[in-house]
């Protein structure tokens, strides 16, 4: 039995190191990767593109989450002129990395966070939690949001709001100038699907129904005229001796009758789903209330005519 132990327990151990030294070799891959990325971002920073280079150090920054790559991704997102991205990534580098900043460093990157300050402007989102908020292809976050995002001023901008199953709620280009706030509210823009399914199932079931008896009209008073041209034929004087004749009289008053009320009727109810149809394309193609609140700064200054990388490795 304790022999039995002991073989369990040298296994149990043998299989703990394994998982610990994959997870290890796993870290160190990681590393590696980050490291590989992060030096290609340099290389394409220092061949002037910029936007490739964000994209290596943000990968970087996604196998390594080293506050120090934020500096590098908000140098590489400026010189993009993507204001807005180059100052969140030099706040979010302040705050994570506090006291480990020397204070030259600091200083650089305070200054340049306060003349970026004034080449942004800010947009302020709100709408049901869950939104999805993508500006310029870019997700920015998922509502509720913290605060505004801020976006370069200056520049026109593509704002795209979906929901969770990555449907388009809210689609509009914006302007906006520097120091400039705007608000995008859909919280009035739901789409109400069940709502609008229903809508358009009715609308569509009543314009079929009523179009269903314009052609019954149209058959019963075709038939009606049928028998009216055979009465025409065979009372010259509207004056129908015969029996049969006469038979055939109340026939057409009836069916001219029922064409007149499925005439009404199908006019009625294709009026009726066309109005529910249009009500429904209506509510889709519905955008939310955009205000804007300018608060307009005079000091415009532009500081990012060049940059240098430093390795953070």
């Amino acid at each position: 039995m304790k022999v039995r132990f002991r073989k369990f327990l040298f296994q149990l151990i043998g299989v703990c190191i394994f998982f610990s030294s994959a997870v290890v070799s796993a870290q160190y891959e990681d590393d590696d990767f980050a490291k590989s990325a992060f030096i290609e971002g340099t290389k394409l920073f220092s061949e002037g593109k910029f936007n490739d280079a964000s994209i290596a150090f943000k990968a970087a920054y996604n196998l390594k989450k080293t506050w120090k790559l934020l500096y590098n991704i908000a140098q590489a997102e400026a010189a993009s002129k993507r204001y807005g991205s180059a100052l969140e990534n030099f706040e979010k580098y302040l705050a994570e990395g506090g006291d480990e900043i020397d204070r030259e460093r600091r200083d650089e990157v305070i200054d340049e966070i306060e003349a970026l300050r004034n080449m942004i402007g800010d947009i302020t989102f709100k709408g049901e939690k869950g939104l999805m908020i993508y500006i310029d292809d870019i997700k920015r976050g998922t509502l509720p949001l913290p605060g505004s995002i801020p976006v370069s001023g200056g520049i026109l901008h593509s704002v795209e709001i979906k929901d969770i199953s990555n449907k388009i709620r809210f689609k509009k280009d914006v302007l906006l100038r520097s120091s400039q706030t705007l608000l995008i509210d859909v919280s009035n823009n739901k789409p109400g699907k069940l709502f609008s399914g229903k809508l358009n199932l009715a609308g569509m079931g009543l314009t079929l129904s009523g179009g269903a008896l314009l052609i019954s009209s149209a058959v019963t008073g075709s038939i009606a005229l049928v028998q009216q041209k055979k009465l025409d034929k065979d009372c010259p004087d509207a004056v129908c001796v015969d029996i049969s004749l006469k038979d055939i009289q109340k026939k057409r008053d009836n069916l001219a009758l029922a064409a007149d009320i499925l005439l009404i009727s199908g006019s009625a109810l294709v009026i009726s789903g066309g109005i529910m149809l249009l009500i429904n394309r209506a509510r889709k193609k519905k955008t939310s209330v955009v205000s804007f609140n300018p608060v307009i700064l005079s000091d415009s200054r532009s500081v990012y005519s060049g940059f240098f990388v430093k390795a953070f490795f």
